[in-house]
């Protein structure tokens, strides 16, 4: 059987991410290529955070350029893993509670920097709180979902990937573009911003694009898991 490699577009709208799919997907696949057999994909994602982490300190170190460039990179990696895992036929829970507790943890720290330099830069002590919020809606959001979803997607088996779509079905392009291109604050979004505002230096409108963005996630969030709840509650009644 022929293993797949390069990445295809998402199979659910709700999965669609314009800097995943325009540039991450595409560079770790060329990045990874060489050692897309040898490699093991929890490597990756280790590559990943530490890369991600030391552009956050050139972030605070004053080094826009550099930073940059090590967050852009250690986003890619980021979206590798997962690729390697797949196409190694490694996909494990260990790989998965990695791959998230990373994501935690670089945006811990992405949005903590963000708050202390627009604070040192605008000294609006607002700053340190937006930075917070930011990373409480991020959490807000994961939480939720890996709570709700399970129990709602998954049948009596516990089979979790059971009833995903296994193949792209045309009808999400249009929703999945819409969804890309009018919500531009996903996970590599939100690097992609921090990338170019931290070139500017404009640290305080990262600081409320990260914590406006996230605290809209989060509600929304909020309101379609409960409704995802309150719909399963009423089928299982």
């Amino acid at each position: 059987m022929t293993r797949k490699y390069w990445p295809s577009l998402p199979v659910r709208a709700v999965d669609w991410e314009l800097t995943s799919i325009v540039m991450a997907r595409p560079l770790a696949a060329l990045i990874l290529y060489p050692v897309r057999d040898t490699v093991h994909p929890n490597a990756v994602t280790i590559a990943s955070l530490v890369t991600y982490l030391l552009g956050v300190w050139q972030l605070w170190a004053g080094n826009g350029w550099a930073a940059a460039l090590l967050l852009l990179l250690g986003m890619v990696l980021d979206d590798g893993d997962g690729l390697l895992a797949r196409y190694q036929g490694r996909t494990s829970l260990l790989g998965s509670y990695l791959d998230k507790t990373s994501d935690v943890i670089r945006f811990w720290a992405l949005f903590s920097v963000v708050g202390y330099l627009a604070w040192r830069s605008s000294m609006n002590p607002l700053h340190l709180y937006l930075a917070g919020m930011a990373s409480f809606a991020l959490m807000v959001q994961g939480y939720v979902k890996w709570i709700v979803e399970p129990f709602v997607t998954a049948p009596k088996s516990e089979d979790l990937s059971a009833n995903l779509p296994k193949s792209l079905d045309k009808s999400v392009f249009v929703p999945g573009i819409l969804k890309a291109l009018l919500w531009p604050f996903h996970e590599c979004d939100l690097t992609v911003w921090a990338a170019v505002l931290g070139v500017m230096s404009n640290f305080e409108l990262l600081d409320w694009v990260l914590a406006g963005s996230q605290s809209v996630a989060a509600v929304i969030a909020l309101v379609s898991r409960l409704i995802m709840v309150v719909r399963y509650e009423s089928r299982s009644a």
